[in-house]
């Protein structure tokens, strides 16, 4: 396998990788208005608080989300990465087609 793909597949296995990603990352996606908090998101996805903060954390650290720090953290998609937006396209067209 060449080194580029080796990374995009990484890359998407960061991103994809689980369930409880995707949930998160639909979540973000479809309150793209409003950041969200902790809560919010637990509340909509139903995953547990342990594997939310996982998912979270990694989230933050590869910049597919920002964190804004008010008096309760809340979460929202890093709209100015390029692979952000490109997810969003393609949630966009699935969300069309299904």
């Amino acid at each position: 396998m060449k080194e580029h793909d080796k990374k995009t597949l990484e890359t998407l296995t960061k991103m994809l990788g689980s369930e409880g990603k995707i949930k998160v990352l639909w979540t973000l996606y479809k309150n793209q208005k409003t950041a969200q908090t902790a809560y919010m998101i637990l509340k909509q996805t139903g995953l547990k608080r342990s594997g939310l903060n996982k998912i979270l954390k990694n989230f933050i650290e590869t910049g597919i989300i920002k964190k804004e720090d008010y008096t309760v953290k809340k979460y929202r998609l890093n709209i100015e990465d390029e692979k952000v937006k490109e997810l969003i396209e393609f949630f966009k067209k699935i969300e069309n087609i299904l």
